[in-house]
């Protein structure tokens, strides 16, 4: 599944909840739009460039979050 959320990370207008997923790139929602665009069209996912990732958050790689070795997940 992919999410796409707005941040705070803009500035503009009033403030988001913080995501409740471990790993996420943030960028910018204009080259959000064209990737997902870009994407549905190619039929592949389309990774963000470098130098469009504002901060990444946990260990993200590829589209996939890596979790580390001692992960356990919780029920509840």
């Amino acid at each position: 599944m992919r999410s796409r959320f707005l941040t705070d990370d803009s500035g503009v207008g009033n403030p988001h909840a913080p995501p409740a997923i471990d790993c996420y790139l943030v960028t910018r929602l204009d080259t959000l739009v064209r990737r997902v665009i870009d994407s549905q069209i190619s039929g592949r996912r389309i990774e963000p460039d470098e130098n469009e990732i504002i901060r990444s958050v946990g260990n993200y790689d590829a589209g996939k979050c890596i979790l580390p070795a001692d992960f356990k997940w919780q029920n509840g």
